[in-house]
């Protein structure tokens, strides 16, 4: 017989586990401890009365995972009916969006 396999632990890179269901007193009690697991990667579900009511978990570290996001320069200039009638392609919309030549 082999042994059962060790539990997993929150926030292990590449671990698996399901939320915490936790109170919302433990969430008011423990909020610092609550928010380094999160950290770690853990998430918890909330519950008022035995009832979930939200989930906890962090947010995706956009510096660190090379998305990068910017902005428009300008405001769209087109009308979003005229879409549908187009006879270029999305990538030829793009670029005369973006003032850039194919």
């Amino acid at each position: 017989m082999s042994a059962a396999p060790a539990p997993q632990t929150p926030g292990t890179p590449g671990s698996f586990h399901e939320p915490r269901h936790i109170p919302q007193r433990e969430l008011r009690n423990d909020s610092s401890r609550i928010l380094r697991e999160v950290e770690e990667g853990a998430e918890f579900i909330i519950t008022n009365r035995g009832r979930p009511v939200a989930r906890l978990t962090g947010l995706v570290d956009v510096h660190h995972s090379g998305l990068t996001f910017t902005p428009a320069s300008r405001p769209p200039e087109f009308n979003v009916e005229d879409l549908a009638d187009l006879d270029i392609s999305t990538k030829e919309l793009l670029a005369d969006l973006r003032d850039e030549r194919i």
